[in-house]
């Protein structure tokens, strides 16, 4: 067994070293970043003694992991407005604020958003649009804050989670995207969701994030899903 301590980009690194390895030893986290997405999603409490018993006690939870261009990501892979946050973010901030210093960061890129012209192919499809921000997610919890579309996310069903956000033309249309997403963003006209285990994408360059870190600037996008690739201590309830 490994036990690490970390944020989510810790733990990242873990789990592609287990991976990368081949090596299918179960993993105890204990949770010790900004956000904590992952822990949030896995029942794993953010009280070190809680935490610490969970990694010995624990129940064994088989997690899908997602691939991206051979990169792998546990919980949610994504591409513009906000994704760069978590990695743009100083560590100072972080260190000094903590999850209030991506707050910042994110009033400060308000400023700065753009239009990614995307061709998506997958199983069940092809999409073509313009889009914001995009989301490939497997978790509960994006961003310290409820996933849009946790109501059709399970852990380890082999698929995960997308959802696309097109460019608001005005305030109108700013509010109900902002409400969807705090809602239910399955019926806003101007966010696309679906689910898939399988994608290529064909952009412009684009910057990509990866569990809240640096994940590379592509063209062409490959994303799939490893089901039940890794083994994960839990808490009882999960």
């Amino acid at each position: 067994m490994i036990v690490c301590s970390g944020g989510d980009g810790t733990l990242n690194e873990i789990v592609s070293g287990l991976l990368d390895s081949g090596n299918d030893t179960v993993l105890g986290y204990i949770p010790s970043g900004s956000t904590n997405d992952f822990s949030k999603s896995m029942g794993i409490s953010g009280d070190l003694n809680q935490a610490m018993e969970i990694s010995c006690c624990g129940k064994i939870f088989n997690l899908d992991v997602g691939c991206l261009n051979n990169r792998f990501f546990v919980y949610v892979a994504g591409f513009g407005a906000f994704t760069k946050i978590s990695y743009a973010t100083p560590q100072k901030m972080k260190n000094t604020l903590g999850y209030l210093a991506y707050l910042f960061q994110g009033i400060k890129e308000l400023s700065e958003l753009h239009e990614y012209d995307l061709m998506i192919r997958y199983e069940n499809g092809t999409i073509q649009g313009r889009y914001i921000v995009g989301l490939v997610m497997n978790s509960f919890s994006i961003a310290g804050f409820r996933n849009p579309t946790s109501s059709l996310t399970e852990l380890n069903d082999g698929i995960f989670e997308v959802m696309l956000v097109r460019m608001p033309q005005n305030i109108i249309e700013l509010q109900k995207i902002v409400a969807s997403l705090m809602g239910n963003p399955l019926d806003c006209e101007y966010i696309e969701c679906f689910q898939a285990s399988y994608m290529e994408i064909n952009s412009e360059p684009m910057e990509w994030t990866v569990d809240g870190e640096y994940g590379g600037k592509y063209e062409h996008t490959v994303i799939e899903i490893k089901n039940k690739a890794i083994s994960v201590l839990v808490g009882q309830e999960n």
